[in-house]
Parts: structure tokens; sequence; C-alpha cells
């Protein structure tokens, strides 16, 4: 049995060049058993990091391989573990400055309440983040929170953050949507009431089309640039004309026209064209 308490032990991973047999095999029954396509990850980062999923459950990637087929629960854990969830709230503070100066002004004037879709959410952060700056400014929003990651979802739902995940909320964000608890911050019903979190491949077809926002920051980053290109044109088709993708601080798309999109301004890309 895989253990999530592998995660944080203290191993020593041999330098040794990932076997490509088990490597396929283990891939394989990923695929089958949670729908994640690893290859379509760099795989450089993505060895290294089942590798030591591996060793902290004290087995090789072959028996990792032979586990995640036969148990669905040790799939569902395995899935976890080698998922990236390093995200904090209102990461990168100036981005989300820009986001409430400049492009929800201007999706306001299309329609008066916005629909938004924080893709890849890991454990909520981001959502949260998104739903807190839209409701200081008093704009209805509903947000759909999805990931592949059931553990992740599931975690999201309760909108708890320790404290080392919180050190760029506002103060007056922080007053007004959570409150303290013991393992550091927790989403008031206020914010959470406007997040619905769902299970979805954000590498198959998106789940639902006409957004006014996408959130989906660094996800893009640990693709292979085959894959970030498919991402990209799937998330320019569930954005309305004028919709805004909203990406990481360190992610940008480097021929935005040539996926479909326009450029406005670092971490912002526009749909073109008017809300019909």
């Amino acid at each position: 049995m895989v253990s999530r308490a592998g995660e944080g032990s203290q191993c020593v991973i041999s330098e040794s060049p990932v076997d490509q047999g088990d490597w396929a095999r283990f891939s394989r029954n990923l695929l089958e058993s949670t729908l994640l396509d690893i290859s379509q990850y760099r795989p450089e980062q993505m060895q290294k990091r089942v590798s030591e999923v591996a060793a902290g459950a004290g087995t090789t990637i072959g028996g990792l391989a032979d586990r995640i087929k036969a148990s669905p629960h040790d799939a569902k854990i395995v899935l976890h573990l080698v998922s990236i969830h390093t995200t904090d709230l209102f990461r990168d503070p100036d981005r989300w400055l820009e986001l409430q100066e400049k492009v929800v002004p201007e999706l306001l004037e299309a329609r008066p309440r916005i629909r938004a879709w924080s893709a890849g959410c890991a454990n909520g952060a981001e959502s949260y983040s998104l739903a807190a700056a839209l409701t200081l400014m008093d704009v209805d929003c509903d947000i759909l929170a999805t990931d592949l990651d059931e553990i992740a979802l599931g975690q999201a739902e309760f909108g708890i953050f320790p404290e080392i995940e919180c050190t760029d909320v506002p103060a007056t964000v922080r007053e007004l949507f959570f409150e303290p608890c013991t393992e550091g911050i927790v989403a008031r019903e206020s914010l959470r009431s406007h997040i619905a979190f769902q299970q979805h491949n954000l590498l198959h077809e998106p789940p639902a089309t006409d957004f006014d926002l996408i959130c989906c920051r660094n996800v893009s980053i640990y693709l292979t640039d085959y894959a970030k290109e498919t991402l990209f044109q799937r998330l320019l088709s569930a954005l309305r004309p004028g919709g805004y993708l909203f990406l990481g601080a360190t992610e940008r798309i480097f021929s935005p026209r040539d996926v479909g999109f326009e450029s406005e301004f670092p971490g912002f890309y526009r749909k073109p064209g008017q809300p019909g």
C-alpha cells in the first residue's frame, strides 16, 4: 500500500537512469487508472518526482506501477503525490492588482456578472483568491474550480490554508473572508458559496464554455511544448469573445496570435472579439 506519509519522508534517491520499460508500464497503468497522461509533462521533472514517490513508498517505479494497477485507492494516492500542488493565496500580488484594476473593469463593461474557471485548482488557493478579489470589488461571480486529483479537490473544498501559504493575503481580505483555525485560516461560507468544485482532466475538453475569465496559473510550466499548445487552444475555446486567460508570473504564450490570443500585458491574454 502507498502511504501519503511518504510525501515528506527523507529518502536517498538514486541518480541512476530510469528503466524505460518500468517507466512505460507506470505511465500506462497511471493513465488507465487515473486518466493522467504523464507523457504530456516534461519527462526530466516527472521521472525525478515519480522516483522520489517510489522511494518514499519503499519500492521502485516498476513496483509502483504494479501497485496502482492492483489498487484504485493506491492509484489515487500516487496521482496526488506526483501532482504539483505548490501554490499560495494571492501568489504574485502585483498580478492580482492588475486583475482588479485592468481586467475586471473591462469584463464588467460587457456583463454584470463574471463567470470564471479556476483550471487545475489543486488545493484551491487560486480559486479562493479569485473569489476574494472579485467579491472585494462587489462583483457578482460564479467560479468553477477543477482538478483531476480527487484528494486535492477534497482539501480545496474545506478552504483551509496554513499560514505559510497566506503571507500575501491582504489584511482586508483576511478580515472579511477568512477566520483563524488550528491549521491556519479557513474561508468563510460567504466566500465558499461562490465556488463549485468538480473533477476534470485539464488536458481533455473544457468542462464548459463561455467563461469571462480563466485562471490557469503555474500549470503550463510543467508541460511539454506540444501539450502547452494543446492546453492553450482548449482554454481559448472555453473563453467567450473578449474573455481573459490569467497565467502565472513565470508563464507566457510566446506566439499568442498563433494560438488565437491577443497579448494585453504580462500574464493576461485576451480572446479577440466582442461578447455576443
